[in-house]
């Protein structure tokens, strides 16, 4: 089998590295064979548990070098020592704007487009960021969600 083969999800159509395909697929079964011993939550993934068991632990062993800030989990570690670092690696091709993370710009980009893509379920009123429609909900209709 080749290193780096990829394998097409036969439920989603997604091409997946081969390696993964078995914890993809517990995705779409609802198997989640890690349970936390501590409470009730379960998880497909292994690594999953792990950084979940730091909840109860308190542990924090991704410290930054820069600062006095520490981290349950590796990847939010890595997203802050960007605001160190000032390393903004992803550029909106309209306005040629930067951001450090990729989620940001595919927000800003939506300034560009005019997509929407979060709709209140209330009045259908629509956003271009989940955030938006949040603070809509808890502004406009908090006697509508009870």
């Amino acid at each position: 089998m080749q290193a780096n083969r990829k394998v097409k999800c036969d439920i989603c159509q997604k091409l997946l590295h081969h390696k993964y395909v078995k914890s993809h697929q517990r995705m779409h079964a609802g198997d989640r064979p890690f349970q936390c011993n501590l409470c009730d939550k379960a998880f497909i993934h292994e690594s999953h548990l792990t950084t979940h068991l730091r909840v109860h632990t308190g542990e924090r062993p991704f410290k930054c070098s820069s600062c006095d800030k520490a981290f349950k989990c590796h990847i939010n570690f890595k997203r802050h020592q960007l605001i160190h670092t000032g390393e903004r690696a992803h550029q909106c091709s309209w306005c040629h704007k930067s951001f450090a993370l990729k989620h940001n710009l595919t927000a800003h980009v939506r300034i560009h487009t005019g997509e929407r893509p979060y709709k209140c379920s209330i009045c259908d009123r629509a956003f271009n960021c989940h955030n938006h429609l949040s603070r809509h909900q808890r502004t406009q209709h908090t006697s509508d969600m009870s």
